[in-house]
């Protein structure tokens, strides 16, 4: 399955999961019921904002990640081969990683060559 991150309108594809990240951050993704591991490997480039915040509070990307959505708001769990016409209305989205069968639910998001996980909720 794949994720996809963006803005979207409601189409006729079939959607397993419609996923708003807000508060908790991509920990969100940790509430889906079952074992897998939703793996961010292509994130979306945060909004200039995030960058100012950033370097005013002096976090982390680690610590930016577990606080903030840092742009990636909502995202579509899909089939892979749904995700063409999703992202056919989603205009502005993209595929950002991908779900996993895991032995215990865990999100992952792969940034600068490090791994930040996610893990409970």
């Amino acid at each position: 399955m794949s994720l996809v991150s963006s803005p979207i309108k409601i189409s006729t594809t079939k959607l397993n999961h419609i996923n708003e990240v807000f508060c908790q951050a991509l920990e969100n993704f940790n509430r889906i019921k079952g074992n897998f591991e939703f793996r961010i490997n292509n994130p979306l480039e945060p909004q200039p904002i995030f960058g100012l915040m950033q370097k005013e509070s002096g976090f982390s990307d680690e610590q930016m990640y577990k606080t903030f959505n840092m742009g990636m708001g909502f995202f579509i769990i899909c089939r892979k081969n749904d995700a063409d016409k999703i992202l056919q209305i989603a205009k502005e989205g993209k595929i950002v990683g991908e779900v996993r069968k895991s032995n215990k639910t865990v999100t992952v998001l792969e940034k600068n060559n490090k791994k930040i996980s996610f893990e409970g909720y």
